[in-house]
């Protein structure tokens, strides 16, 4: 069987375009100055005053003055008291924590994710095979993952793009034996784990709904091939999209099975077996969530997620806030805890090798499962 650090994170990648197009929702915010003019009215010109008769010497008779014509009247034509200018500047932001945004035609969008995952369970042994020392034995398996993950999307069009992904990876495993007999086991791993490709069809976007549908390959090194195929729905209200999501993971294993495995400095190796027979297998994720623009800069998104992962279910609860204060690049702060898994009371086969060739094995029971991470984004379109 092929040595496998299991991680849900491993097979969850979900690709940072997410369709987003001008005029719909309000992923698209028109901001405009405007300038007010303040006019005053135009006082009216007095009339001219009519002049005297002049009396000239020269001549015997009198000489009047040719009548005076009436001033005409001189009135201003009347003014509005504001006059608003036409904008003088307009500009578009894209809201890019939305979950429907993608790229344009000609344009990028990056993701740089900065992770940290704790994935942790207790565990009982039944009586081992081959142990010298007396059953059960109790501990507890605690993995965690400090992970940098760089997602990159360019539109062909506005209504297609590509994706792809890499993440590199620091792990540390630990098996803490409750026995005085049995010292804890470490083991630390660093390492490009997972990458990937895929593609992303933006197929329905108007004035009330949006959808986006996706489909990848992705490498978890030494370890898997995967395939997945997503599709998201969303309801437009305001400045609020309610949708759903389904995803789908075809899983080919390396070796026939898969499970947890550290070995220790001591040389030893422990292995929990999640599943001895199938090569292939699928995961499911079912989800709805709520994503809601405060204002022009701060976005929030909450979601709930049912996941089949063959050996056991989840039902896990995520959150993000985004901070978004320039046009192309936005901070989002995220977090996610399963709320409830079906590990608990798992029975797994586990086996320890210790240098020399001596092999234990029986049967474990898994409690106190745990699964949790929390994370920064830095999003980009350029």
């Amino acid at each position: 069987m092929k040595k496998l650090i299991y991680s849900l994170s491993a097979v969850l990648f979900v690709a940072p375009a997410m369709a987003n197009t001008q005029g719909a929702f309000r992923e698209v915010m028109t901001v405009e100055r405007t300038t007010v003019v303040r006019q005053q009215p135009q006082a009216a010109r007095p009339a001219p005053q009519p002049q005297p008769a002049v009396r000239t010497t020269a001549q015997p008779a009198r000489v009047a003055t040719q009548p005076q014509q009436p001033a005409p009247r001189v009135a201003t034509q009347p003014q509005p008291a504001r006059t608003a200018a036409q904008p003088q500047a307009s500009e578009q932001k894209y809201i890019l924590a939305n979950p429907f945004f993608q790229p344009r035609a000609m344009s990028f969008s990056s993701v740089t994710d900065l992770s940290y995952r704790m994935n942790s369970f207790d565990f009982k042994t039944s009586e081992l095979t081959g142990s010298v020392t007396k059953p059960p034995h109790t501990g507890k398996y605690t993995a965690n993952m400090f992970a940098l993950t760089q997602n990159l999307s360019f539109g062909i069009t506005d209504e297609i793009a590509i994706l792809g992904m890499a993440r590199f990876s620091i792990t540390d495993l630990n098996i803490d034996w409750k026995s005085p007999a049995l010292p804890g086991d470490d083991q630390s791993i660093n390492k490009l784990d997972l990458w990937g490709i895929g593609v992303q069809w933006k197929f329905l976007d108007n004035r009330d709904w949006i959808a986006t549908t996706l489909a990848s390959y992705q490498s978890l090194v030494d370890a898997a091939d995967m395939f997945i195929a997503e599709a998201r729905l969303g309801f437009k209200n305001d400045d609020t999209i309610i949708y759903g999501f389904a995803r789908g993971y075809y899983i080919n294993w390396d070796g026939h099975g898969y499970g947890l495995s550290l070995k220790s400095q001591h040389g030893d190796v422990t292995q929990f077996t999640l599943n001895s027979g199938d090569k292939r297998v699928f995961y499911y994720d079912l989800g709805v969530g709520i994503f809601a623009a405060l204002n022009e800069d701060w976005s929030v998104d909450a979601n709930l997620t049912y996941t089949d992962a063959d050996w056991h279910s989840q039902v896990a609860l995520g959150a993000s806030v985004a901070y978004q204060p320039w046009r192309n690049a936005a901070l989002k702060l995220y977090g996610r805890i399963a709320l409830w898994d079906s590990a608990d009371g798992f029975e797994s086969r586990v086996d320890n090798w210790v240098p020399g060739g001596a092999h234990v094995s029986g049967t474990a029971r898994l409690d106190n499962y745990s699964d949790m991470s929390v994370g920064l984004q830095l999003i980009m379109s350029f």
